[in-house]
Order: C-alpha cells, then sequence, then structure tokens
C-alpha cells in the first residue's frame, strides 16, 4: 500500500496490465469492430478498472497518461486508426467509454450496492457515518459520497440474501 495514499504504484499496475492485454487484442486479425469492442469491454477493461473504486480519486491529470495510452492502443485495435490520432478521437470512433466514465459508473454501482445491503449488514451501518463531514483523510469512499450527496439512495430496495431462491 502507498504510505502516501497516491496510488501511483496501483495505476501503474493497472496501466501495465491493461497495456499487455490491448496489445494482445491488437494482433487479432481480422475481427469486425463489433467483436473486438467487445472482446475490449471483456478483457480489457475489466483488468484496468481492477480496484478503480480505491484509486480512481488519485487519477489525476499526471497519472492519466498510462491509463489513456491503454485506451488509445484499445481502440486503434478496434478501429485500426492511425498511431497519431488523439485517444479522444478514437475512443469515440471505436464506441468505447472513457476510463474516467467506466470508473465514475463502477463507484456509482458499488454505492447503490451498499445502500441495498440489509441493515443488519456492517457496511450498511456505515454509510450514514461516511457521509460525515471531513477535512483531512477522506477516504475513496468518502469522495464517492461526496460526488453523489444530491442523489436519495434511501429509497432503493434493500436486497435480502437468501442461500436458496424463495
Amino acid at each position: 500500500m502507498d504510505t502516501r495514499l497516491k496510488y501511483k504504484e496501483h495505476i501503474t499496475r493497472a496501466a501495465s496490465k491493461g497495456l499487455e492485454a490491448a496489445m494482445e487484442l491488437r494482433r487479432l486479425q481480422g475481427l469486425s469492430p463489433a467483436t473486438a469492442r467487445q472482446l475490449f469491454t471483456a478483457t480489457v477493461a475489466p483488468v484496468v478498472d481492477y480496484a478503480s473504486n480505491v484509486w480512481m480519486h488519485a487519477f489525476k491529470n499526471k497519472n492519466i497518461g498510462p491509463i489513456n495510452r491503454v485506451q488509445r492502443v484499445g481502440a486503434q485495435a478496434i478501429m485500426g486508426t492511425f498511431l497519431t490520432v488523439a485517444t479522444s478521437v478514437a475512443e469515440a470512433e471505436a464506441h468505447i467509454a472513457t476510463a474516467q466514465h467506466r470508473f465514475w459508473r463502477r463507484a456509482v454501482k458499488t454505492w447503490a450496492d451498499l445502500h441495498t445491503l440489509p441493515e443488519t449488514n456492517p457496511l450498511r451501518r456505515n454509510t450514514d457515518r461516511i457521509r460525515k463531514f471531513r477535512r483531512y483523510h477522506r477516504s475513496p469512499l468518502y469522495q464517492v459520497a461526496d460526488a453523489l450527496k444530491n442523489i436519495d439512495m434511501e429509497s432503493l430496495e434493500t436486497i435480502n440474501p437468501f442461500t436458496l431462491a424463495p
């Protein structure tokens, strides 16, 4: 774990594994764009997005380069664009979501999943305490809670776990 909680090593590791997966996708020849996009979504994106709920708040301008390189290589594999095409243009042409959009979509899903847990779950009990104002040492979950503070999560249905389907 990074002592300063900058998550540079985590972002670098996710980017290198994602780049390796994107390069493997690029080696496949003769795929239609729809098939290549589906492979990108199924193989490359999960490798990059792994544990992004923890380090996505540290994903700032300096750390965006390696993740954008994965996105660009993946978009080139899907559409066969030139090497000099900008990442945002390649993403738009390949019809893939930006990394930041994928990270936030995953964080929102996690936040909603926490609110659908039963009241007996310890994680559910802590969601109310997360929303308190903190000036220093803000956790990644607090950052998501702060961004989603205007959304009413109390109206979500509680999902009770069953060992066997009812």
